[in-house]
């Protein structure tokens, strides 16, 4: 069975001329040569630079300072400022002095956990760990601090595991002796990770240096942007190209990040998962349970474990505990079934109350890469809204939350639908020159009252295709400000001997890695930018993503939020009557689960602020506990409505095909509740009501 594994990559260099080249020297020049050639705008490659990638390795590495000594830190800095020189000379020699140091600490660290692991926590010591500046150095600086920083992350992490393990239902509210009796399997557990993650680098099947090179390598890369990264092809599988052999999936492909988190990296559409409609690219995995009795925790497996389980296995069912975006956990079940790649893939209902309003829900902007049909969502999409119009739709909802992108192509073609011809965007490449981007296909599917459901995961090809739909008054937009990727990149091999267009990807040679570039950044037509921004909606509702700073303009090094003089001639449709955004703005205003939950994400955005002491006395850190789930709980259930002004139901045709399949009937009773309960479709269903009105 194959694995999808995306690994993030880093690069080092030396900065004496006179050091011998190495190969992760020859691939650090690859990456400089390689964005100085494709790179939409490139930064200056320079001292800063090299600080810049040096602060990112080490970030990478050790996170918290919990194996570099500041001596080493000291030590390895007097060859921060050279990588720029070491790319050029195609020499390493800070990441071959970063390699052996962290090596030694490794082991170090290795028997100190040992060490530690005799000393049972004392969970009742009434202390507390502070991540203030002034209590937590960087660094430690000798063993015996190393140690008691270790001691107290320690005692959090077993704290931690407690409350959010799987020992009780529910720990906020278990008594203390209850949670006493399984400290000692959370310290195992929690051990049993750290062991793991030290194992993980010593004991990599690609060898220590070469997987420690791919931390440096992804540092190199991403100062350029956040979204230009190097990547190994070793690892780079899919669960479903095995599991299509038999033709029978689960449909989730899976990568190890840089921190060693597991997370799901695709959801296959029409497959077991995507039918589920509670996978989404990001979700971290936290454990996997196969029927037949196999079991994986992701504190202490990753990748090369669950590959194993899986080139095991005959089982057809598996059971996933993922962690959103937002926080919570789910549990899902998914039955190995079939990939329906001949009937929609996509999720359509009608919501039948005052009108009948055609739903649609498109978690990706799909294609068919390997099949060379040029049918993709957008296809799927035309074939949804024409069984809806079947059955009298009075207008219609595309959701695009949690979208994150993909095809610019299906994006194109999505606007097609809805648009008659003429330019959607307009892209900007390297070289300067501005281009427009056309719907050249004369007509549109659907020219009825349309609403495009965003939130602030909804990037990239969503972003594109929502602003053009907003500024060409063609949609109205619901929901939370965009992520702010306005931007495309393109894969291309490191190896110095391909040339594009030329030499095929196919027979460059592998061992160079990866490079996924920046080349493209993309405007509106009105010639403005999403970018850093986002795109905003029209009628606002607050977004429980808030609490976390995780868009574009997060990111110190994302690219500038500009414009382009370009003349693009497009005709947009009339305005929306200001009447009806005042309308839709001030029934959120007045209600009282939306205002709850803008309150309560400002308050936990303040809290956050001042979150610098733990306790780490079990008392204490319960009542810390029950805040928190008393106020995740709340949030959570403020996203549900009490009562939904339609009732949600398939179109005949859909009500037909799921007569033969008991299984994808079960998840389709759950997913018309779920998007009955959805307060966030509730309110885009009745902004379409205002405007069916006027």
């Amino acid at each position: 069975m194959k694995l999808n594994v995306f690994l993030t990559f880093l690069t080092l260099s030396g900065i004496l001329c006179a050091q011998p080249t190495s190969f992760v020297g020859r691939q650090s020049h690859a990456i400089l040569n390689t964005v100085k050639q494709f790179h939409y705008k490139p930064v200056a490659v320079d001292d800063a630079f090299s600080t810049a990638v040096f602060d990112s390795y080490v970030e990478a590495i050790d996170p918290g300072g919990y194996y570099f000594l500041a001596s080493d830190i000291e030590e390895l800095g007097k060859y921060s400022t050279g990588i720029d020189d070491e790319m050029e000379s195609r020499t390493a020699v800070l990441f071959e002095k970063s390699a052996a140091i962290f090596k030694t600490r490794l082991l170090a660290v290795d028997s100190l956990l040992h060490l530690l692991e005799r000393e049972k926590s004392d969970l009742t010591k009434d202390e507390s760990l502070s991540f203030a500046p002034a209590d937590y150095p960087d660094y430690a600086d000798n063993y015996t601090q190393l140690k008691e920083r270790w001691r107290k992350w320690l005692k959090y992490a077993v704290l931690d595991e407690l409350f959010t393990g799987d020992y009780f239902a529910d720990a906020a509210h278990e008594s203390i002796s209850n949670l006493l009796s399984k400290a000692a399997d959370a310290q195992k557990a929690v051990f049993g990770y750290q062991f793991f993650e030290i194992k993980s680098y010593l004991d990599h099947p690609a060898g220590y240096s070469n997987y420690l090179a791919t931390y440096y390598l992804d540092a190199i890369a991403t100062q350029f942007d956040p979204h230009t990264t190097y990547f190994s092809d070793i690892e780079k599988e899919n669960f479903e190209e095995d599991l299509s052999k038999e033709n029978l999936v689960f449909g989730i492909s899976v990568e190890e990040d840089d921190k060693g988190i597991v997370r799901i990296e695709s959801v296959l559409p029409g497959s077991p998962a995507w039918n589920s409609n509670q996978l989404n690219k990001g979700d971290q995995v936290l454990s996997l349970r196969l029927s037949d009795g196999q079991y994986l925790e992701m504190t202490t497996a990753g990748i090369d474990e669950i590959l194993i389980m899986f080139e095991n296995t005959t089982a057809s069912q598996l059971t996933l505990e993922i962690r959103k975006g937002n926080g919570e956990v789910l549990t899902v079940e998914l039955t190995k079934g079939e990939v329906y790649v001949e009937e929609d893939v996509l999720k359509n209902l009608l919501l039948v109350g005052d009108q009948r309003i055609g739903y649609i829900t498109l978690p990706d902007f799909y294609t068919d890469w390997d099949e060379g049909t040029g049918l993709g969502c957008a296809n799927d999409v035309a074939k949804c809204i024409v069984k809806l119009q079947k059955e009298n739709m009075q207008g219609l909802i595309l959701d695009l939350r949690n979208n994150g992108g993909g095809s610019l192509k299906e994006a194109i073609d999505l606007a097609g639908i809805f648009i008659d011809w003429g330019p959607l965007a307009i892209t900007q490449s390297k070289s300067g020159e501005a281009t427009s981007i056309k719907d050249m296909n004369k007509g549109a599917i659907y020219t009825g009252p349309l609403v495009i459901l965003v939130n602030g995961l909804s990037a990239s090809a969503s972003e594109l295709f929502a602003a053009a739909m907003q500024d060409y008054n063609r949609a109205i937009i619901v929901g939370s400000t965009t992520y702010g990727k306005s931007s495309s990149q393109i894969i291309l091999p490191l190896d110095p001997a391909y040339t594009p267009g030329v030499t095929s990807m196919e027979t460059a040679d592998p061992t160079y890695g990866f490079l996924k570039i920046t080349t493209d950044k993309f405007y509106r037509v009105t010639n403005a930018t999403h970018q850093r921004k986002g795109v905003v909606p029209n009628i606002i509702l607050p977004d429980i993503y808030d609490m976390y700073d995780y868009k574009e303009s997060s990111y110190a090094n994302a690219l500038s939020s500009d414009s382009v003089l370009k003349k693009v001639y497009y005709t947009p449709f009339s305005a929306f009557p200001d009447a009806l955004f005042e309308s839709g703005n001030q029934r959120i205003a007045q209600d009282r689960n939306f205002s709850r939950i803008a309150f309560l994400i400002d308050s936990i955005n303040q809290v956050n602020e001042r979150a610098e002491i733990i306790p780490l006395k079990i008392e204490n850190y319960q009542l810390l506990e029950q805040g928190y789930a008393a106020f995740l709980d709340e949030l959570y259930s403020l996203e549900e409505s009490e009562q939904s002004p339609y009732t949600a139901t398939n179109n005949l045709y859909d009500l037909e095909i799921l007569k033969m399949d008991a299984y994808r009937r079960e998840l389709n009773e759950e997913y018309l509740k779920r998007v009955e309960a959805d307060a966030y479709i509730n309110q885009a269903y009745l902004v379409l009501i205002d405007y069916l009105k006027k």
